[in-house]
């Protein structure tokens, strides 16, 4: 039986209720953490395709980095996402990138082993350099940041850039409460290059039976078109008649409406400056990181040679 206890990682005013979930509740013992701009969702449409591992419909729920942690009435919506999970789910997920953003959110390793039995991780990483960039880009056409913020100044208004980038740290906090063999870290080129390898690594790693329906070539996504044409959507149409409309009509015929709406704001230049900036900021995480990862970040290094001297120090 799982109990809900009182994070000390929370704020002391805050007085959480114990909450005891009936042993007949369903709860996650997958987590994808992450990371934000790395191919997640992606991940998730492929990974939900094996018959005995079943995810949310809602993908990214964030409640062990929600402000609302360990109310019981938002415990309960969480415990309820997985209510309908099949009786022949030997996996049960959710992936929030949110959960590989610290120090920010709380402790969300100590959390999520608070609330759930013995749960097991990925985490997909990128290109740090890479990832940051697509972050910032993500951000802006959101009206994150003013209008006119370059990558170095929003890199100064916002650390979460470069915090959810330095992924050995994220790494380390989850070696820290949970065993190392639960946490899988698999890099986004490498699903992309050979998706069917990956997943029967992601297989083993969950002992679940081979499954024999992996695309060799994933479906490629222009994620800042696809946010353009739903902020602008999003700008014309009611929200009620919004969310009728994701209801009753079809994935293709939604798309073809954002793209009717879209309305993609100039994207500030990301310069060589920029970037070796963003370089300069995870170097040292990143010297960790070859520590726990060695060869399998070979494309990363073969692409920037200033990672190649990192190697060296």
């Amino acid at each position: 039986m799982l109990t809900h206890r009182r994070s000390t990682d929370d704020d002391p005013q805050f007085q959480k209720l114990a909450t005891t979930p009936s042993p007949s509740r369903k709860t996650p013992n997958l987590i994808v953490i992450g990371a934000m701009k790395a191919s997640t969702t992606t991940f998730y449409e492929l990974i939900t395709r094996h018959p005995n591992i079943w995810f949310s419909s809602e993908k990214e729920p964030h409640y062990f980095t929600s402000p609302n942690y360990g109310r019981p009435t938002d415990w309960e919506a969480y415990l309820r996402l997985f209510d309908s999970a099949p009786v022949s789910a030997k996996v049960i997920g959710e992936a929030s990138t949110g959960y590989s953003k610290l120090p920010h959110f709380g402790n969300t390793p100590l959390r999520l082993q608070e609330c759930l039995d013995n749960p097991r991780f990925i985490y997909l990483v990128r290109d740090p350099v890479q990832r940051t960039v697509s972050n910032y880009q993500h951000a802006y056409i959101s009206g994150h940041y003013p209008a006119g913020t370059t990558l170095a100044g929003a890199i100064r208004r916002d650390p979460i850039l470069i915090d959810a980038s330095h992924y050995a740290r994220q790494i380390r906090a989850y070696h820290e409460v949970f065993d190392e063999q639960a946490l899988l870290v698999i890099p986004a080129d490498q699903m992309h290059a050979d998706p069917t390898c990956v997943m029967r690594r992601v297989e083993t790693f969950l002992n679940v039976p081979a499954f024999n329906s992996w695309e060799t070539t994933l479906r490629k996504s222009n994620s800042k078109q696809a946010l353009s044409g739903s902020l602008a959507l999003q700008a014309i149409v009611p929200k009620s008649l919004l969310t009728l409309l994701r209801n009753v009509l079809s994935p293709r015929v939604r798309q073809r409406l954002k793209n009717l709406a879209q309305s993609t704001p100039p994207l500030p230049p990301v310069t060589d400056a920029d970037r070796q900036l963003v370089f300069e900021l995870v170097a040292n995480d990143l010297q960790d990181l070859l520590t726990i990862m060695g060869n399998e970040l070979s494309p990363w290094i073969a692409s920037w040679p200033s990672i190649q001297r990192l190697g060296e120090r």
